[in-house]
């Protein structure tokens, strides 16, 4: 589980980033080269076996329908909802975090 999200979240908005596309962007390839970095000790460490990892190779091919998605919707949601939902969302995952 990433449970930095929510603090990346809070911390990338406290950096007043004032527009949501950066702000997606910044989230985005920060994780990215979280998980990257991560991959071989969760390897080594059996939490992620090689058949898994190459199981999902298959979904690859989906990561540009993502991206389009992601963009089309992105353009339609209003910044100022978008940092309200950016707080809601993070503080809700963070009670979630703390309760377990």
């Amino acid at each position: 589980a990433n449970a930095s999200g929510p603090l990346m979240g809070l911390y990338l908005y406290t950096q007043e980033i004032d527009q949501k596309e950066k702000f997606t962007g910044t989230m985005a390839w920060s994780f990215f080269i979280i998980n990257w970095v991560k991959l071989p000790c969760m390897i080594c460490s059996g939490v992620v076996t090689t058949t898994e990892l190459a199981m999902c190779t298959n979904y690859i091919v989906w990561i540009p329908l993502g991206v389009i998605l992601g963009r089309g919707l992105l353009g339609l949601v209003n910044q100022r909802i978008f940092n309200c939902v950016i707080i809601l969302v993070s503080i809700v995952m963070g009670v979630k975090l703390i309760l377990g």
